[in-house]
């Protein structure tokens, strides 16, 4: 099951593909995510952003950090990325979606997922 963590990293693949730079690995990813979640980030504070939102509706990650490379993720699973738009009315739009049902391993299937879609 994908993770806030996932999506983050997806993000940061993303991010570094636009700005051609080479994205940092799952394990920073981690790193940086339970920094994140010590700080208090992924509540609902007042001090959030506008527009922004983090969705912990998936309970892996959420409330409590762990030690790098020690998520409860496979090594290898089926995945999807799906990339939507949201407009100004808050609807949302598909962008892209690509994935495969024959398990890849977890950050080289995310990383060429996250570029593709």
């Amino acid at each position: 099951m994908a993770s806030p963590l996932h999506s983050a990293f997806c993000f940061e693949v993303l991010n570094a593909s636009l700005e051609h730079d080479e994205p940092p690995s799952l394990g920073e990813v981690e790193r940086l995510w339970n920094h994140y979640v010590r700080a208090g980030g992924g509540s609902n504070n007042k001090n959030q952003q506008p527009g922004v939102s983090l969705d912990t509706s998936s309970t892996h990650l959420q409330n409590e950090s762990i030690p790098a490379g020690q998520a409860n993720t496979p090594n290898e699973a089926p995945m999807f990325v799906t990339w939507d738009t949201i407009s100004s009315d808050d609807s949302k739009c598909l962008r892209g979606c690509i994935g495969t049902f024959e398990p890849l391993e977890l950050e080289e299937g995310l990383k060429t997922y996250s570029r593709i879609a």
